[in-house]
């Protein structure tokens, strides 16, 4: 079976399922309930370039940490922006931005 590219002309059509979660902590037995960069461009099979591009176009569904550059993602809201939901932002202090699918609550994601 051969894999058919997810980002054809900058649309993704479909997100693959496979379990993806890095552990966290000292312990290494819980596993984050939030995707990394580098996790979602495996998973639209792109560059990190990109992601990190969709991110500050505020395009993809994403947590900004207030006081870092680092992002992180829930899957359930990728798979909804992939479903075309439309996006909703907002700005937190010291430079913190969660994006998310207009009207996520964590019940309809399944959280």
């Amino acid at each position: 079976m051969t894999e058919q590219p997810l980002l054809t002309a900058g649309v993704v059509t479909e997100l693959p399922k496979p379990a993806i979660g890095r552990p966290c902590g000292s312990s290494g037995g819980i596993v984050s309930p939030y995707l990394t960069v580098e996790d979602v461009a495996e998973l639209l099979r792109c560059s990190i370039r990109t992601v990190h591009e969709l991110t500050r176009t505020a395009t993809i569904p994403h947590r900004r940490i207030s006081g870092t550059r680092r992002c992180l993602f829930v899957r359930d809201e990728l798979d909804a922006w992939l479903d075309g939901a439309k996006l909703e932002a907002a700005e937190l202090p010291r430079g913190g931005r969660v994006v998310k699918p207009k009207g996520a609550t964590r019940a309809a994601l399944g959280m």
